[in-house]
């Protein structure tokens, strides 16, 4: 924002933060795809699942890093969070398949 100058004249404080507020959702929402495992973001060729890119936290910053320029920490953090998800959703199944198993019964 800052390359385009400052806004001038009366309401400048207003369209200033409505600005902040429009860029910062435009940029929280494109990255934020990358973040979403089932989303339409750039794969990496030869891969089926690979993103090009992955959100990450460095140094209190929110940055979109390509994926060969993540660290090992980075990755493994990623991965780990995967597993989570992973394993929520088996669960979720044998719930599921419990719940059905039960109600079959109960008939």
């Amino acid at each position: 924002m800052a390359s385009f100058g400052e806004i001038e004249g009366a309401g400048a404080d207003f369209f200033t933060v409505c600005t902040q507020e429009t860029v910062t959702k435009i940029v929280k929402d494109a990255v934020g795809k990358y973040d979403s495992p089932d989303s339409d973001t750039p794969l990496l060729d030869g891969f089926k699942h690979l993103r090009i890119a992955y959100p990450v936290h460095r140094a209190g910053d929110h940055l979109l890093v390509p994926v060969d320029q993540l660290t090992d920490d980075e990755i493994d953090a990623r991965c780990a969070q995967y597993q989570e998800a992973a394993d929520g959703y088996l669960a979720h199944i044998e719930e599921l398949q419990t719940f059905k198993s039960s109600r079959a019964m109960a008939s």
